[in-house]
């Protein structure tokens, strides 16, 4: 999310900017087998999920 909920609007909570990395990382979990990550709030080094949406529920217009 590149201009995402924290981007847009400069008072936004340290919750809501959690929240949007949260987002990120449910988005490659529901489209890679495994994913690696490193944010500012969550490390997560080689998850996934079984099983994956069956298609993706999410257009090219939300990825990260």
């Amino acid at each position: 999310m590149a201009a995402g909920v924290a981007g847009l609007r400069p008072g936004v909570t340290g919750a809501a900017r959690r929240s949007e990395e949260q987002v990120e990382v449910m988005h490659a979990l529901w489209v890679e087998p495994h994913v690696t990550f490193k944010g500012k709030w969550h490390t997560i080094e080689d998850a996934g999920i079984n099983p994956r949406p069956a298609r993706s529920t999410c257009s090219a217009s939300c990825a990260p």
